[in-house]
């Protein structure tokens, strides 16, 4: 994906505009000797975002944010026969708020529309927001709260699209000047809009940074996801563990 974006200030008056382009492709994976073919899924999505905000006080901007968006389908049809290209529209209403650096945070909320080339598909009409939120609890540490609802794509029979909601809340320490450990917790839920599936995914992850050098770090972590389903089919657990180096200059 690439974007794009320029701000103006107006006095106490911030108004923002961003465009981006993002392709999205499937590769074809070989079950049993055959290769099944997932190209109908991939699709280029354009997105045109304003924004215009008030500095009501030093730290603290109310804003108002309108998106508009297309995405289109290389395939008319999907593999089985419904036409997934779509339109997307979202109204927000959000503030930013500062306090000396310490705490830093970014909310906003409103409605979120997605309508499809295909009559079948039940239009996509929910909540959508986004939620950040930093504390520099030490100068050490860092506690990241995040959350999201949005809308999302699927290729699920009868289900127009998904509205995932994902919750995250993260933990950044300095534990030695160059070791750094990081803890990770998640949950989402994913409604497929349509139909009665609902899916429930939780994350944990642990992960440290130590740095050899100031070029050369090395870098392991541990990542569990646990997904439970309405449709049992789709219910697993999964352990990854990394391990890596990275160089930088």
């Amino acid at each position: 994906g690439v974007a794009a974006g320029v701000t103006r200030r107006f006095g106490r008056l911030t108004t923002s505009l961003r465009g981006s382009l993002d392709r999205t492709a499937y590769a074809n994976p070989t079950i049993a000797g055959s290769t099944l073919d997932l190209s109908s899924g991939n699709f280029t999505a354009l997105e045109l975002r304003a924004r215009a905000g008030y500095e009501l006080s030093p730290g603290f901007t109310p804003y108002i944010q309108a998106s508009v968006d297309t995405r289109q389908r290389d395939s008319k049809l999907d593999s089985n026969g419904f036409a997934r290209s779509s339109n997307g529209t979202s109204l927000r209403l959000g503030t930013t708020y500062e306090l000396s650096r310490i705490l830093t945070a970014d909310a906003n909320v409103g409605l979120g529309t997605r309508d499809y080339a295909d009559a079948r598909l039940k239009t996509n009409v929910g909540p959508v927001a986004d939620l950040s939120l930093i504390w520099q609890a030490t100068p050490l540490s860092t506690v990241t709260l995040k959350g999201s609802s949005a809308q999302d794509e699927t290729s699920l029979t009868g289900a127009s699209g998904i509205w995932d909601t994902k919750v995250s809340l993260q933990i950044d320490h300095a534990l030695l000047r160059n070791l750094n450990l990081t803890g990770n917790v998640a949950y989402q839920n994913n409604k497929y809009t349509g139909t009665s599936r609902a899916d429930h995914i939780t994350t944990g992850s642990l992960a440290a940074t130590y740095a050899l050098t100031r070029d050369v770090l090395l870098r392991g972590s541990y990542n569990y996801t646990h997904q439970s389903s309405s449709d049992p089919g789709s219910r697993y657990s999964d352990n990854v563990f990394l391990f890596g180096i990275k160089l930088q200059h």
